[in-house]
């Protein structure tokens, strides 16, 4: 079982306009081949004064297009991961993305086609 987590911000200079879908492929191409089952990305909204403060430096939200995860067999989980440092720093949330990412693994080890509500996170539809 391999878990992708979509970063939350673009890296300026680097992924600058990638969505989560981009992220994943890119990181697919380098590998050779689909090297990933599950992407987990950040749905909560984020501030939009923070949002300008990280447009200033170049960086902007991750976009997440269910579709096309669809399109590439790679299941897609959705939740609300973020987490507001001081000075605005958006970091994941470590506690839920673990509930996530533990959520799946037993959904997986059961058999079961992982779906609903997992602790804090729910999957989304497209499964």
């Amino acid at each position: 079982l391999k878990i992708y987590v979509c970063n939350i911000m673009t890296q300026p200079g680097e992924t600058d306009g990638m969505t989560a879908h981009q992220h994943a492929a890119a990181i697919c191409g380098h590998a050779g081949g689909k090297v990933m089952d599950y992407c987990i990305a950040n749905r909560q909204e984020i501030p939009q004064e923070l949002l300008d403060k990280y447009f200033e430096d170049g960086a902007e939200a991750v976009e997440v297009s269910r579709t096309k995860f669809a399109l590439d067999h790679i299941k897609l989980t959705e939740g609300d991961y973020l987490r507001i440092e001081e000075g605005g720093r958006l970091r994941h949330d470590c506690d839920k993305l673990a509930q996530a990412i533990l959520g799946v693994y037993h959904a997986r080890r059961r058999g079961n086609k992982p779906r609903g509500q997992f602790g804090m996170f729910s999957f989304a539809k497209n499964h």
